[in-house]
This record gives C-alpha cells, sequence and structure tokens, in this order.
C-alpha cells in the first residue's frame, strides 16, 4: 500500500530559521505520527518544539486533538471524546553543538523539544481520519508569515483496511547552519509496514 507522505511537517525548515530576540513567540516546529496496535487502537505521537529562551508561553498540557473525517473534514462523531486531550509525557533541552563547524552557539538559543503520547480508540472508517492539533504562536524569526499566527500540525489516518502505522522521520535536523559550510542531513523516514514514501 502506498502512503502519501505529504501531512507530516518539516521540521528541518522549522529549526533551520533564525531565531528573533524582541517580542519572541514560542512555537518553532513539530510534528505527528500514530503506530496501529490492535483493536481499532492507536497510539498517537505529537511532537512540539518552542522557543524557551524568548518564549511568551509554555507548552500545553494538556494538548488538545481533534478528529475529523477526513473526505468532509467535519468532527467525527463516532469516536468517543472529541476532542480529546493529551497530556505532555516530556519535555527536554535540544543540545545546540550538534555540528563540527560550531565552537561558540549562541547563548539565546534555547529549543525545547515537548513530545505527547496517547493510545485511543478509533472505529474503522471507510473515508479514514485526520487528527488536528492547533496553537498560537509561531516564533517571530519567521519572517514570510504575519505576526502572531499560529500553527496547525495535523496527520490522515487512511481507512482502516490493514492496520497501518505513519512513517517517522529517522533524524532531527540541527539547530544551526554554519557560514561556508556544507551541510549533509539525512532526510529519510522509517515506516513500520514496510510501505513505499514518496516525499514531495
Amino acid at each position: 500500500m502506498k502512503k502519501n507522505f505529504y501531512k507530516l511537517l518539516l521540521l528541518a525548515g522549522a529549526l533551520l530559521c533564525g531565531f528573533s530576540s524582541s517580542k519572541a513567540t514560542h512555537l518553532v516546529g513539530g510534528e505527528m505520527s500514530y503506530r496501529c496496535l490492535s483493536g481499532n487502537q492507536y497510539e498517537i505521537t505529537l511532537t512540539i518544539f518552542r522557543d524557551d529562551y524568548y518564549g511568551q508561553a509554555q507548552l500545553d498540557d494538556p494538548a488538545i486533538i481533534t478528529v475529523f473525517n477526513a473526505t468532509t473534514y467535519t468532527r467525527a462523531n463516532n469516536v468517543g471524546t472529541n476532542p480529546f486531550s493529551i497530556n505532555l509525557s516530556g519535555a527536554t533541552i535540544l543540545p545546540t553543538n550538534t555540528n563540527a563547524c560550531i565552537s561558540n552557539a549562541p547563548r539565546d538559543v534555547r529549543i525545547q523539544k515537548g513530545v505527547y503520547v496517547k493510545t485511543i480508540t478509533l472505529p474503522p472508517s471507510t473515508t479514514g481520519y485526520i487528527l488536528v492539533y492547533q496553537r498560537c504562536c509561531r516564533n517571530n524569526a519567521v519572517l514570510n508569515i504575519l505576526s502572531d499566527q499560529g500553527s496547525t500540525y495535523q496527520i490522515t489516518i487512511p481507512p482502516n483496511i490493514t492496520c497501518n502505522s505513519s512513517p517517522v522521520f529517522n533524524n532531527q535536523p540541527p539547530l544551526f547552519l554554519c557560514n561556508n559550510s556544507k551541510l549533509d542531513f539525512d532526510m529519510s523516514a522509517t515506516d513500520a509496514n514496510g510501505d513505499q514514501l514518496r516525499y514531495s
């Protein structure tokens, strides 16, 4: 079965941008994935990255995720509690010295990674589901959007023909790029079911 990889947000683009020191908000990037278990159960994982130095808000605890029907984009009424809450499982500060060319990383760049994990039950569906998490606000270093714009992280679970899991990225991109230095970064992903992955 072929799966489109278009709904996973590329964390690299978010993490490789610069950071602002004035009136900065907190969201830097994020992604969502799922793992199919037995009995129509899915383990949902939401990962959020925030500016821990200038960020004006903490990580949500809990985060709120809404389930939609994939074809009509209307809220799914057959999935129990919807939207559902997902507690913060853990938060860590990412290391800044991940590139060999970095000798003195800026002290005002501190990214916190928050991970949310929850198992939910989704009844079989002929149309599939879309899980959505929305939050304000993006880090002000993102210069090509208006100020105080929020973020939407979503993933599509296809129709329940077989128990299938989403792909996950194998690596986390570095926080810094060095001027005049070559960057080789592996953007590959792994699919637990061995499905063919296509990038666009």
